[in-house]
């Protein structure tokens, strides 16, 4: 395998190998967005995952069915979702809620055990049945404490740069705070 880009090549350090060790995984955006690449131990391409709309920043696992799951965000967006490819290459998203998931999939791909979190929800714990499409809230870093604060409101916005790019910031209005 060799890699080449006319700004940087990123080290690779989510590398897996496939459970026969013919293969192995790996995360890389040389073709301009984020994609779950499968390479054969002699270093030849078998296929990629992903596409031009979704940036792939971490590869989760391959399940015994040819499923590849990873995680990432849509262009122009500031979420961080887990997606499931087929062996065909066809794209599912599996988290729905806007927000940041960082997750563990289980061997046969059933399960993916979640932590979730967006600027007005504290760190959730979820467990996600990928088969039944539902999901499980196991722990909730809100305590019933949180209610007794009376806590500023969170606003997520955007501030374009002279390029034109919209750069994400956010702020913390304090309480009773009249714009």
């Amino acid at each position: 395998y060799s890699e080449s880009q006319k700004s940087w090549v990123d080290f690779k350090e989510n590398v897996k190998f496939s459970e026969d060790e013919k293969s192995f995984f790996f995360v890389s955006d040389f073709q301009g967005t984020g994609r779950v690449y499968q390479y054969s131990v002699q270093g030849n391409r078998i296929r990629s995952y992903g596409n031009n709309k979704i940036n792939i920043t971490k590869f989760l696992r391959r399940d015994g069915k040819g499923n590849i799951f990873a995680s990432g965000f849509p262009l122009g967006s500031t979420d961080n979702y887990i997606y499931r490819f087929d062996s065909g290459g066809r794209q599912r998203l599996i988290t729905k809620d806007s927000g940041y998931y960082s997750g563990v999939v289980s061997p046969d791909g059933k399960y993916i055990l979640v932590n979730y979190s967006n600027i007005t929800t504290p760190n959730q714990l979820r467990l996600i049945n990928t088969k039944k499409r539902t999901t499980t809230l196991l722990y909730d870093s809100k305590s019933n404490e949180f209610a007794n604060y009376q806590l500023g409101k969170t606003e997520l916005f955007y501030i374009p740069n002279r390029d034109g790019l919209k750069l994400p910031a956010k702020w913390i209005l304090p309480p009773g705070f009249d714009k």
